[in-house]
């Protein structure tokens, strides 16, 4: 079932979004994984796998369709799922592999008390936040202590994307008491229009 939001903002770039993505919906991880040659899901999976004990929650911010969530599924972990598009989280529902999903928009409060959640993941959302101290806040805020918070961050832009440096994501992780245990760089996709590779940091931090 997909738990719709008491209320929903939807301001310029977050609309844009939601309607980019229910149209594509269908056809995403097709053409991400053969077109865009998508490797990020399992790259981070193979790097945070690690440190998640079987049991623990997984809070997937940005799920999508649900590309990330086998692998954290195959361990064991309890995923819950958080997408601005419905019909994303329609195909994520299909796996089977989210106790629950939601559908919200990551620029306002999430919808989930204090320390809620043993860990968090965010996989290629970053690049849709001009700044991330509002998303990075609400991914301590919810994490409980001494859980990990893993999460992409462009290092190279991509057409029409964010990047962020990795100074300044190191100064919002510090102001939200979150220590960065491991920070791995990788080739995240090929832009197939411009053939151009991009690549990520991926970060894995922990709430102190």
């Amino acid at each position: 079932m997909i738990i719709k939001p008491k209320r929903m903002y939807l301001k310029g770039e977050a609309k844009d979004a939601r309607e980019r993505y229910d149209e594509w919906a269908k056809e995403y991880e097709n053409e991400l994984l053969n077109d865009f040659e998508y490797v990020a899901p399992k790259l981070v999976a193979e790097k945070f796998l690690p440190y998640l004990k079987k049991g623990q929650t997984i809070l997937e911010l940005g799920c999508g369709t649900g590309l990330n969530s086998t692998y954290y599924y195959k361990k064991g972990c309890k995923l819950i799922g958080v997408d601005i598009s419905k019909k994303s989280l329609e195909e994520a529902e299909k796996k089977g592999t989210y106790q629950k999903l939601y559908q919200a928009n990551l620029e306002e409060r999430l919808d989930f008390n204090n320390e809620k959640f043993d860990n968090v993941l965010c996989v290629g959302v970053f690049e849709y936040f001009k700044t991330l101290d509002h998303i990075l806040k609400e991914m301590a805020r919810v994490t409980k202590r001494k859980g990990y918070i893993t999460f992409t961050v462009p290092s190279t832009r991509a057409s029409d994307l964010y990047k962020h440096t990795l100074g300044s994501v190191k100064e919002v992780l510090k102001k939200n008491k979150l220590r960065i245990i491991e920070l791995f760089r990788f080739r995240a996709y090929v832009e197939p229009a411009t053939n151009n590779r991009i690549f990520n940091w991926g970060i894995i931090s922990k709430k102190l």
